[in-house]
């Protein structure tokens, strides 16, 4: 997002450049100022369009990523409250600091944790990230 702030700033820098250039008549074309202003709106207008573009590929992929991601909670049986500690352990945060996110005490993350391991048939915490994250980017 930065960076199409940045760039943004910098057009309206050489827009504002080009204003001066055209008053200080240092700017040597027969193009009155009218043409200026339509080339540099049109310049402004293209790129919105590559920008708008970019963002709205950036949210398909978010809005797919996570289809995917229910259809995982889906294809597993997981509660909302695991899905969100499955969540919260593609993270890394420790059980601790996933008790102080959700709200919830330590022992209910491991509850939550034991019933997520049978569910999803594995053993640990690494087998179940890895299993989400293959399950999710198939």
């Amino acid at each position: 997002m930065w960076k199409i702030v940045f760039g943004f700033g910098i057009l309206c820098s050489a827009l504002l450049l080009l204003f001066q250039l055209a008053d200080y008549r240092l700017l040597k074309t027969d193009a009155n100022l009218e043409l200026i202003i339509f080339i540099i709106a049109t310049v402004f207008f293209v790129l919105g369009l590559i920008f708008r573009k970019r963002l709205m590929s950036n949210s398909v992929n978010e809005e797919t990523s996570s289809l995917t991601a229910y259809d995982f909670k889906k294809k597993y049986d997981l509660s909302n409250r695991e899905f969100e500690v499955v969540e919260q352990l593609t993270k890394g945060l420790s059980n601790k600091e996933i008790a102080t996110q959700l709200f919830v005490s330590e022992s209910t993350i491991k509850t939550h944790l034991s019933n997520i391991y049978t569910k999803l048939e594995v053993s640990n915490r690494v087998q179940a990230i890895n299993k989400l994250q293959s399950e999710t980017l198939s």
